[in-house]
C-alpha cells in the first residue's frame, strides 16, 4: 500500500477513536505520560486530542518520506492513541472471574504466571515450552520479513525477531543454568546416597 492511501486510513481511523472519546473535551487527564509521546501531563482531553492531530498533521505536511520515517512516525502516532485511549479507560476494581475453574492466568505477567515457583523439573519443562515458542515465533518474524511487500513492515519484522532472539537467549540461559543446578543436586544426592 502508497504511503498516501496508508495516511488516509489512518485518519479514518483516528476520526472512528475521536468518536469513541468523551464528548466533553475540557475532561482533565490525570495521567503522567510518557515525554516522548506527550509534551505536558495533566491536562485535558482537548490538550492531548490537538497533539494526536499535530503528530497525523505533521506526517501528512512531508511530501517524500523515507520508510524508516513514515514507520516512525506512525508508531509514535500509535502510541499516542494508544496511551491516551488507556488513561480514559474506566479502572475498575478487579472482580473475582464468573467461571474460575475456565479461567485461564495471562502468562505474559510473572505475577500472574508463577513458574518462577515450580519445582526445578517442572520450571524446566516450562523454560523448554517457551524456548520452542520463542523458536517459533523467530520463525514467522523471519518469514514476514522475507515476503514483506513493504520495507517499513519488513524492518519491524526484523526488530520484532531481534527482539525474539534476546528473549531467545535469556531462556536457553535459564534453561542452562537450571540444568546444572539439576546436575549439581543430583550428584549431591548420590553422594549423600553412598
Amino acid at each position: 500500500m502508497q504511503q498516501q492511501q496508508l495516511i488516509q486510513r489512518l485518519e479514518e481511523k483516528l476520526q472512528a477513536l475521536f468518536q469513541t472519546f468523551p464528548t466533553d473535551s475540557k475532561m482533565p487527564i490525570f495521567v503522567r505520560f510518557d515525554r516522548s509521546l506527550f509534551s505536558e501531563d495533566f491536562q485535558d482531553l482537548a490538550f492531548y486530542r490537538q497533539e494526536i492531530e499535530q503528530t497525523f498533521a505533521y506526517l501528512k505536511s512531508l511530501d517524500t518520506l523515507s520508510a524508516e520515517q513514515f514507520a516512525f512516525i506512525t508508531t509514535r502516532l500509535s502510541a499516542q492513541c494508544a496511551a491516551l485511549s488507556d488513561a480514559l479507560r474506566p479502572k475498575s476494581k478487579p472482580t473475582a472471574p464468573l467461571n474460575p475453574i475456565n479461567s485461564k492466568p495471562v502468562e505474559s505477567s510473572k505475577a500472574a504466571d508463577p513458574v518462577h515457583k515450580l519445582p526445578p523439573r517442572e520450571r524446566l519443562e516450562k523454560y523448554y515450552e517457551a524456548l520452542r515458542q520463542l523458536n517459533e515465533k523467530i520463525d514467522e518474524c523471519r518469514d514476514a520479513a522475507q515476503f514483506a511487500n513493504d520495507e517499513a513492515i519488513r524492518e519491524l519484522a526484523l526488530k520484532r525477531k531481534a527482539q525474539y532472539k534476546l528473549r531467545r537467549t535469556k531462556c536457553l540461559d535459564a534453561i542452562e543454568l537450571l540444568e546444572a543446578y539439576l546436575a549439581f543436586k543430583e550428584e549431591k544426592t548420590e553422594k549423600e546416597i553412598l
